[in-house]
């Protein structure tokens, strides 16, 4: 498992949002990098744009 600290002193080039619980990040040196969130029972998580 990674940590957002692993994004330091890159540059984000992407998102993209997959679903309601995933965003892709990509980087200008080529890496990719998930986030997402495992459902646990009866809960709703939803990625929103403010």
């Amino acid at each position: 498992m990674n940590s957002i600290s692993d994004l330091l002193g890159k540059t984000v080039v992407d998102i993209t949002q997959v679903l309601n619980d995933e965003l892709i990040f990509k980087t200008n040196c080529g890496r990719a990098y998930k986030m997402y969130h495992y459902q646990d029972c009866c809960e709703c998580v939803e990625i929103k744009e403010t």
